[in-house]
């Protein structure tokens, strides 16, 4: 599974019993709940670091996502009009980008050539692809339209080509994307993108993750939906009560906008 789960800190604390009547010391047994290991979900930059300021689904976000201890990266991705798989969130490249026009109309070249803040490119896929692999980090890549069967071929060849097989999970809320990929692809694991509850068993026919909506993530449900055999990742819990509540639900991940205090958060949720 190319989703890496819950993060573990181990609790080193020991009791010591002093004996005045023996005169002796004798070290007491850990109380279970001591002794259990401490857990967090794993953080995953969303579109990057934007939290720290740099435009989203940029090499800069990534790199900076990376440096910011960031378990993944979550992007997104479209297809160029001459067949190129590139990081960009929306159909047109207007909000993101000083151009105008839609996104699978224009060429990589054409997107190359805008600026997406602050000098930063609109990527191909391949790039943030090839920093997470040099640097071990899972990639949750968001398909944001249905692929053709050869645009999802060209999406295996990218992975496969980064170095990046075993660290790429696909996700869409479009289960016709998913399922030319599990057609096409099968070898790519797939991830159920949802903003409302869904049933195990509809989550578990599209793949072997589930990522919802944090505000849906509860103990309950997560019980469930583990029992199925899914990951589960909550997206974009982005303040402390919401990673705590994730957490305490068994959330397997975090997908958010602030990585970089998540990390912080996390270090210190276990001490």
């Amino acid at each position: 599974m190319a989703i890496r789960t819950r993060v573990l800190t181990s609790l080193t604390s020991a009791l010591v019993l002093v004996l005045a009547a023996a005169g002796c010391q004798e070290t007491a047994a850990l109380p279970e709940s001591a002794a259990e290991p401490c857990s967090v979900p794993a953080g995953i930059a969303h579109r990057g670091s934007p939290g720290d300021g740099a435009p989203e689904n940029t090499m800069a976000a990534f790199t900076a996502a990376v440096a910011d201890r960031a378990d993944g990266l979550e992007l997104d991705v479209w297809w160029t009009g001459d067949g190129v798989p590139v990081v960009i969130h929306d159909d047109t490249v207007d909000r993101t980008t000083g151009g105008t026009g839609r996104t699978t109309d224009l060429t990589a070249a054409d997107l190359w050539r805008l600026d997406a803040g602050r000098g930063e490119r609109v990527p191909t896929l391949d790039q943030p692809l090839e920093h997470a692999a040099a640097h071990d980090v899972t990639v949750v890549v968001e398909l944001k339209q249905v692929p053709t069967d050869a645009q999802a071929r060209s999406l295996l060849e990218t992975v496969r080509r980064a170095g990046a097989a075993d660290l790429v999970t696909v996700s869409s809320f479009e289960t016709r994307a998913l399922e030319v990929v599990r057609r096409t692809a099968p070898d790519l694991p797939t991830a159920l993108t949802v903003g409302k509850p869904v049933s195990a068993a509809e989550a578990a026919r599209h793949g072997t993750t589930l990522l919802m909506h944090h505000r849906h993530v509860t103990r309950k449900r997560v019980a469930q939906w583990h029992a199925a055999g899914l990951t589960v990742y909550a997206w974009t819990p982005d303040l402390p009560r919401e990673w705590e509540r994730v957490r305490a639900a068994g959330a397997d991940g975090v997908i958010t906008d602030e990585v970089a205090s998540y990390r912080t958060w996390a270090a210190a949720a276990c001490r």
